[in-house]
């Protein structure tokens, strides 16, 4: 007998189609870089679940704002469908590199089944949020976006 995944996703560790992305820091700064996800999660195996993902800064300011986040606890997957998209939705808590104290987090996957892409953004709360990265279909695997595919 498998496990069953009502709700989730898997980003095997890709980046994104065009891997230009912009961030915005908490203090109003926004950086153009690359992104890449490593993402395994699923609402009936949340403690086992997991999202990291690494922000690399190519912006060639002089300060870099390079960084890299792991998830410490998933809190929730949730699965709702959004004008006619599968919207997954993955809440919990996880720390920036070189920080002690959790932050919470919000990573969105958003799949619009007339396109052959969908689109990923994540948010750490008081640090920073992203503009969507593009990725195709058949290169993440998605659980309870049946009835839109």
């Amino acid at each position: 007998m498998g496990l069953t995944c009502s709700c989730g996703f898997i980003i095997p560790g890709l980046q994104p189609i065009g891997p230009i992305i912009v961030v915005y820091f908490d203090n109003q700064e926004q950086r153009l870089g690359s992104i890449t996800y490593l993402v395994n999660v699923c609402a009936e195996q949340m403690e086992q679940s997991f999202v990291n993902f690494s922000f690399d800064d190519n912006s060639g300011l002089s300060s870099d704002r390079s960084f890299s986040f792991e998830s410490s606890q998933i809190r929730e997957v949730i699965c709702n469908i959004q004008e006619g998209n599968c919207v997954i939705d993955v809440l919990g808590d996880g720390l920036i590199t070189g920080e002690t104290e959790p932050r919470p987090f919000r990573v969105t996957l958003t799949l619009d089944p007339d396109l052959e892409t969908l689109v990923v953004d994540f948010a750490v709360s008081e640090y920073a949020f992203s503009g969507f990265a593009q990725y195709l279909q058949e290169d993440v695997t998605t659980f309870g976006c049946d009835e839109v595919i």
